[in-house]
């Protein structure tokens, strides 16, 4: 399709008064988009121009960074990536909305809940067993083996105060679990404070005691260590330690993945694996993966703005399977996954962890070229 033909058909969809056989027109051209460069230089200028749909995506990411340095060209390709993604989901829902209206489609159909992202929420199991719901509700305090337990309103529990004398040889241990669809904050004790990711588990005594300060994690959890060089922090991820020197550092330790991931922002720590025997000091900007079932430790440079987007509040994609996409995908909006593939389709691109499921998922299908169908809180991803 030419240019002067495409101004032609949208400036009379803007008018609503297209014709059936230009709206089919209009709608081959708009499914053959990635096919022709020339076309689609021209919608994005229709639709106020290459800046415009730059700086709408990028500003709050940037400031939320605060402008990491990474590679150019992978900057390059984010950014293209975001206005193909942009500049196609409004031709889309141009398109469609101008169907829904046209009376053929008489029938109105009922609009479907679309699960949310996710938000503060978490159970408390308490040492003697009892739970507790956590959520953005009203402050309230507890007190518990002499420590000061305060729910925040704004998703975080905080440890606070020192047990009494007599109460120094009784540990108490609390665990607080993350759903799908749910994160949460905690300062502990001795002031260190963690983020839980969804789908996440921390177990943890009330106040620590004795020659270490020793958690338990399942999931994915950032602490920012309060150090203490007499009383080391350790977080236990199966057969993996991981041991602070001073330091703020993200681990990935879900059930489901193959390896356990440690990185490090500040400071330094050990990585040690009871199975293999192997202990690695990482210093900042380095990331140890370590394969389960052998206990192998490798040490690269780390993706550090992909590692913490899930705190800052970001997807990052790097050309990624669409099956590890989708896990990210599946914990944070409380869905199930299922996959009808022929072939494999890779991911990349920055999107806000915030955004409508629904647009969420028509933006991988323009990027992936494949069919995201929503069945209430299941997605079947096909070619």
């Amino acid at each position: 399709m030419d240019n002067l033909r495409l101004r032609q058909l949208l400036r009379r969809l803007r008018q609503n008064s297209l014709r059936g056989e230009e709206m089919e027109e209009l709608d081959n051209w708009y499914h053959q988009l990635k096919g022709g460069r020339h076309d689609f230089e021209s919608w994005v200028q229709e639709q106020g121009g290459e800046e415009g749909l730059k700086t709408h995506l990028y500003s709050n990411f940037n400031k939320k960074l605060g402008q990491r340095h990474r590679a150019h060209q992978r900057m390059i390709w984010y950014r293209v990536a975001a206005i193909l993604v942009v500049a196609l989901t409004v031709g889309w829902f141009i398109i469609r909305s101008t169907q829904l209206n046209a009376p053929r489609e008489a029938a109105i159909k009922p609009v479907k809940a679309v699960p949310q992202p996710a938000s503060n929420k978490a159970t408390l199991i308490l040492a003697n067993g009892n739970s507790v719901q956590l959520d953005n509700s009203t402050d309230s305090t507890m007190r518990q083996a002499g420590v000061n337990v305060k729910k925040v309103g704004n998703g975080k529990l905080v440890y606070t105060g020192e047990p009494v004398a007599n109460q120094q040889a009784a540990v108490a241990y609390n665990t607080i679990i993350t759903p799908r669809g749910g994160q949460y904050q905690l300062v502990l004790q001795d002031g260190s404070k963690v983020w839980l990711n969804s789908e996440s588990r921390l177990r943890y005594p009330v106040h620590f005691t004795g020659k270490e300060r020793r958690v338990e994690l399942e999931g994915e959890a950032y602490f920012e260590v309060v150090h203490n060089g007499d009383i080391p922090f350790r977080v236990v991820t199966g057969e993996v330690t991981t041991t602070d020197l001073g330091t703020h550092f993200n681990i990935r330790a879900y059930g489901d993945d193959s390896k356990i991931a440690a990185t490090l922002l500040e400071g330094s720590v050990n990585v040690n694996d009871q199975l293999s025997g192997q202990t690695q000091l990482l210093i900042p900007g380095k990331q140890a993966k370590i394969r389960k079932g052998d206990g192998k430790i490798s040490i690269s440079n780390a993706q550090v703005d992909e590692v913490m987007a899930w705190k800052n509040g970001y997807f990052i994609f790097d050309n990624e399977d669409i099956r590890q996409v989708m896990k990210q995908i599946s914990r944070w909006y409380d869905v199930d996954v299922t996959y009808q593939l022929t072939r494999n389709v890779r991911v990349g691109g920055t999107f806000s962890r915030s955004e409508n499921l629904d647009k969420l998922l028509q933006s991988f299908e323009l990027i992936g070229n494949i069919h995201c169908e929503r069945k209430e809180r299941r997605i079947i991803v096909s070619n």
